[in-house]
């Protein structure tokens, strides 16, 4: 038994290791940017998309979004943004927000096929083209928690200067 034991080391680190790989990648919550923002009454866990690179990235490929937890896109400038569903495993709510920090829109999107063409996914523009920032929660948060166009949010320390 003791040799059995000895050899099963190896497996149990191994297995461990898979686990935390596994496990931390997929959700959002990025651990090295535990970003907190107040909405409404909710604090929710926020990862920050301020790059053309992570922009693009969005929620794509992510299995799942942990719970009262979301992506906050940091634009350079003001102007009419648009959103697609490329690559995502669940609904998401967006929520289209000027340089104020005042939500002007909240669209619901769902989520599409993965073999569907991205010419032929919906695209979601916002209305105005004073979008500075946008908000992604998971399918349904916004309504399930009272948020409504006209809520103000405290982005001043993400603000970029124009």
């Amino acid at each position: 038994m003791g040799s059995e034991m000895k050899n099963s080391k190896p497996f149990f680190s191994l297995f461990f290791v898979w686990l935390f790989i596994l496990t931390s990648g997929n959700g959002c919550g990025n651990r090295n940017n535990p970003n907190i923002l107040k909405v409404g009454d909710i604090e929710i866990g926020i990862e920050i998309a301020n790059t053309p690179q992570a922009r693009k990235q969005g929620l794509s490929d992510r299995i799942f979004l942990e719970k009262n937890h979301g992506m906050l896109f940091v634009f350079p400038r003001p102007s009419q943004q648009s959103f697609w569903m490329y690559h995502c495993h669940f609904d998401i709510d967006l929520a289209y927000i000027d340089p104020d920090g005042v939500i002007t829109e909240i669209i619901q999107m769902k989520k599409e096929p993965f073999n569907k063409s991205p010419q032929k996914l919906k695209t979601y523009p916002s209305k105005s083209n004073r979008v500075a920032y946008v908000l992604e929660m998971n399918g349904g948060w916004f309504k399930k928690n009272g948020i409504i166009s006209g809520v103000k949010l405290d982005l001043e320390r993400y603000k970029t200067v124009y």
